[in-house]
């Protein structure tokens, strides 16, 4: 077999590319993926962050053949569609486009539009639409048969909940003209959409991205393979237990602890050994030290609640009661019940009814610039769920390297 060099960076750490090295296809999740995006149903894909959901499309479906449509805090319904129609290459007067940015319902009457060579075989292809407007979903569906490729809606999680609605409800028209999207984000609930349109229950499939430490033992053997390298017992129980189950944290510490023991490439003659559980420790100082400004952001915002003053010692409260849970309420969420008995030990009165806030929290986070999200709300199960893995190893480890805790609460 010939040899291939390698650099660490091809095998392990944070990559926007595929680790087409140490991809893992979890119980067929690969085969699951690609019967649900033909199923002519939506496919929603959410789970917390830096697990692999962007890979397992991108492996399965390629940018190209996607219309990719990526959220912030600021994206509005209109910019969800005019992105979809330039991407579909329908080019519009600009005299029409300017109107266009301004309004999701602005309209050209009349006007003759080109969709660009390339989606009929190489040949431009001129239609009039007397009507046509941003609020027109069976113009908008036209034009995404036409290209014959998928809409992708990335970080679902950072638009506004009015957004969200209009989207969903956009969704079963969409359904009902044979156009199915994928959307993708980070939250830890099941039906979100549903939950905000009953009528796309049964028109929307879902994966929830997890993964077995058995599956990241994987990643990390496949590394090892291809570098010609081997973690100690010691170091490659380490590197699982600080990954809390994350495989984008996994991969981080793992390329970390191999540069720090001088692997830069699989060119070596025979099979080197890392064991030197101070390389470990040095490069989970440098994971915290990197992570504070994260956390010392995502603190002062959460803690500030809203605009409203008097929402401030109740999300301090929330921020404080997360952050003295143990791992495995975290992990599997703490119920609003419980959130309340602890509200009533700090003593903090809640007029409103506790729900109304927990919903917000993922919207508080987004609005905020916080991202990716740490703490999300799930209204099925009633929990505060963490979304954001990175916390678990940073609070593990930041007092041994003499960092201060960023939500430390003012008493």
């Amino acid at each position: 077999m010939p040899f291939h060099k390698l650099k660490l960076n091809q095998v392990f750490g944070i990559s926007p590319n595929i680790p087409e090295h140490t991809y893992v296809d979890r119980n067929n999740l690969d085969q699951q993926f690609n019967y649900l995006v033909g199923s002519g149903s939506h496919l929603v894909i959410h789970g917390a962050s830096k697990q692999g959901k962007t890979v397992l499309r991108r492996k399965n479906l390629p940018d190209k053949k996607c219309i990719k449509v990526q959220c912030t805090n600021r994206t509005d319904i209109g910019h969800i569609y005019s992105e979809i129609i330039r991407q579909a290459k329908v080019n519009i007067p600009t005299e029409v486009t300017n109107q266009i940015s301004g309004s999701a319902g602005a309209k050209a009457m009349g006007l003759g539009f080109q969709i660009n060579g390339g989606l009929n075989g190489g040949r431009s292809e001129k239609c009039k639409f007397p009507d046509f407007s941003l609020d027109n979903i069976n113009y908008i569906a036209e034009v995404i048969q036409k290209t014959d490729k998928k809409v992708v809606i990335e970080d679902f999680h950072y638009l506004s909940t009015d957004v969200r609605k209009k989207l969903s409800f956009d969704l079963k028209v969409f359904w009902d003209c044979s156009v199915s999207f994928i959307i993708m984000g980070v939250w830890s609930e099941d039906n979100i959409l549903s939950y905000y349109n009953g009528d796309l229950s049964g028109r929307i499939e879902e994966i929830d991205v997890r993964w077995k430490n058995e599956e990241l033992e994987k990643v990390l053997e496949m590394g090892e393979r291809k570098l010609q390298i081997s973690f100690s017992d010691q170091i490659k129980k380490s590197i699982l237990d600080d990954s809390n189950g994350n495989v984008g944290l996994l991969q981080l510490i793992a390329g970390k602890v191999c540069f720090a023991s001088g692997i830069t490439d699989n060119n070596s003659r025979s099979k080197r050994t890392i064991s030197n559980i101070n390389s470990l420790a040095n490069c989970r100082s440098q994971i915290c030290k990197d992570l504070v400004p994260r956390y010392r952001l995502f603190s002062e915002k959460f803690s500030r609640g809203f605009k409203n003053e008097a929402t401030q010692p109740i999300y301090e409260s929330l921020l404080h009661i997360c952050m003295e849970a143990s791992d495995e309420e975290l992990r599997l969420g703490i119920h609003k019940d419980i959130i309340g008995e602890r509200l009533k030990h700090l003593d903090i009165e809640v007029n409103s009814p506790l729900s109304d806030y927990l919903k917000r929290i993922d919207n508080l986070q987004s609005i905020s610039g916080v991202s990716p999200i740490v703490l999300s709300y799930n209204t099925d199960s009633q929990k505060v769920q963490l979304v954001d893995y990175d916390l678990l190893f940073f609070r593990k480890y930041i007092g041994e390297n003499n960092l201060p805790w960023p939500w430390l609460r003012q008493d």
